[in-house]
């Protein structure tokens, strides 16, 4: 079967290959029904046991000791400006800095193991909650720290893979607005305290 480029991201398992072939279904020739073509489309949807060795994988990267310092420090960094960003990134030879690389540079191969359809797309969003945590962080800063840090690429796949759909898109907007009601529960609790 030939490549379809309008239907990428979906896939129909061969028997004998077990990997992707994308069937042209605006162009399927012979006798296939509006109900064969459906299920072959709800086939297509379905996660393959290699998705889902290729999730546990990297969920096994996440478990990395080193690994695990970085996540637990992206998760109390709450920048409140692109200075916040920007100081930490430009904060050469740091751990910190190292953690934003590590972190950053891991969600971003997992977003795009995605966009490029090595792994299924639900699936994959069913298990990267973590990344929508960390780009509701970056997320109002990331234009401006592409064009003032030159590195116009910085978080693109993961805000390709966020901005797919509206549900994501949501489910972004839902991330921040919880991140801002603990910002606001920790500076009660500190106040509190201080008091």
């Amino acid at each position: 079967m030939r490549q379809n480029p309008k239907l990428r991201s979906s896939c129909f398992l061969t028997p004998t290959c077990k990997r992707a072939v994308i069937p042209p279904w605006d162009n399927l020739a012979g006798p296939y029904s509006d109900e064969s073509i459906q299920r072959w489309k709800y086939m297509s949807s379905q996660a393959t046991p290699q998705d889902a060795e290729l999730i546990l994988k990297l969920y096994d990267l996440r478990r990395e000791p080193v690994m695990r310092e970085a996540r637990s420090f992206m998760a109390t960094f709450s920048p409140k400006s692109y200075d916040d960003v920007a100081a930490l990134a430009n904060s050469f030879g740091t751990k910190e800095q190292t953690y934003l690389r590590q972190v950053s540079g891991y969600w971003e191969m997992a977003a795009s193991l995605v966009n490029r359809g090595a792994i299924n797309r639900e699936l994959a969003l069913d298990n990267y909650q973590e990344m929508f945590f960390i780009y509701a962080k970056m997320e109002p800063y990331v234009e401006e720290f592409r064009q003032k840090m030159g590195q116009p690429n910085a978080f693109r796949q993961v805000q390709q893979l966020v901005e797919s759909s509206e549900e994501n898109k949501q489910r972004l907007k839902a991330m921040q607005a919880m991140q801002a009601e603990m910002a606001k529960r920790r500076a009660q609790a500190t106040a509190g305290v201080a008091s």
